[in-house]
């Protein structure tokens, strides 16, 4: 796959210039473990500060999920960037299990439950080789804020920017789709050796839900 070419500069004067985010896309394509901003300018032949704001957009738009590397030395983590597959079958299946719920009058601590057994198993499923690879590839668009003392002491603290399961979350019951998301969470962490310390349910419009886990 080739790189994208440069495109005609269609900013207002004296505005700066925002790459296309098709560039962008087009490298972390073809690098499914991520790319560092730093490895980016050289790929794709643009600034710091232009691939930047590409990455915002990608953001905004749930499309990339970024995590910072393990603290080399004293220096500030690096951060690394990786695609987030679209998950547009997730509205549906929302819908269907919330019907399932209702009418079964399943309680959101059964959900919560029957989640965290099928965790083991979907992390397994998914081509990510931990949680937040996994929880990129359902949709979530995971954001690693740890700072630099929760990685030297074994934690990480993850915000979600999107959520795949919004139109179900608004609807009647909603909560138990939130309850799901916890319980999976807390299923896949047990599976790699961690465990869930908090789970913070937010607005899904508005979104922003974060987990803190910890290593066993």
């Amino acid at each position: 796959m080739m790189l994208a070419e440069p495109t005609t500069d269609t900013s207002a004067p004296g505005q700066p210039r925002t790459p296309e985010p098709d560039g962008v896309v087009d490298v972390l394509a073809r690098h499914p473990d991520g790319l560092t901003i730093t490895e980016m300018v050289g790929m794709v032949g643009e600034s710091d500060t232009q691939i930047r704001r590409a990455l915002a957009q990608l953001a905004a738009a749930g499309a990339v999920a970024s995590r910072k590397d393990p603290p080399v030395g004293r220096g500030r983590p690096t951060m690394r960037f990786r695609l987030v597959p679209t998950t547009n079958t997730w509205a549906r299946f929302a819908l269907v299990l919330l019907d399932v719920v209702a009418t079964q009058n399943i309680d959101e601590a059964t959900v919560r439950s029957a989640a965290q057994r099928q965790g083991a198993a979907l992390l397994a499923a998914t081509s990510a080789r931990d949680v937040f690879g996994a929880m990129g590839e359902l949709g979530f668009a995971p954001r690693d804020v740890s700072a630099p003392a929760d990685l030297r002491a074994g934690r990480a603290r993850i915000e979600f920017l999107t959520c795949p399961l919004r139109d179900g979350v608004l609807s009647q019951g909603g909560h138990a789709l939130c309850a799901a998301h916890q319980g999976l969470a807390e299923g896949m962490c047990a599976a790699s050796g961690a465990e869930v310390t908090e789970f913070v349910v937010r607005d899904p419009v508005r979104v922003g839900c974060r987990m803190t886990t910890a290593s066993r």
